[in-house]
């Protein structure tokens, strides 16, 4: 085997754009704008955190993160995130190491992607 090809993970999003509808009909443009961003902004924190509590083996606390992040992501439609934090949750309590570094770093490259097509649905084949 001369060659050694590097695998680069791909993961598609799903934004729940009937969700963001919801949200504006529900609250109104300026509110829903303003659960948005202070979805969003939960989400980035709640983001550093949970690499803090997965460098730190802090496992409580990559739950109790990992479920924050979910209900975050959820109420902003933001499917695919929302359920690969719930697999962080699933990994930690089965104490697997392997699959929590795995489901931790989906997270991270999911919110990349996710907040992305949260911010310009169309441009990422959403709209």
């Amino acid at each position: 085997m001369d060659k050694v090809i590097p695998l680069r993970p791909m993961d598609s999003v799903d934004v729940d754009l009937d969700r963001l509808q919801y949200l504006l009909e529900e609250l109104g443009a300026s509110a829903c704008a303003d659960t948005v961003d202070r979805s969003i902004d939960r989400l980035a924190t709640d983001l550093k955190a949970l690499d803090c509590a997965h460098a730190d083996a802090d496992l409580i606390v990559m739950v109790r993160i990992s479920r924050s992040i979910a209900e975050a992501a959820g109420r902003i439609g933001l499917t695919t995130l929302a359920n690969a934090a719930g697999c962080v949750v699933k990994a930690v309590r089965a104490r697997d190491p392997v699959a929590t570094n795995a489901t931790i770093a989906r997270v991270g490259r999911v919110a990349i992607a996710s907040l992305a097509a949260i911010e310009d649905p169309e441009d990422a084949g959403l709209g």
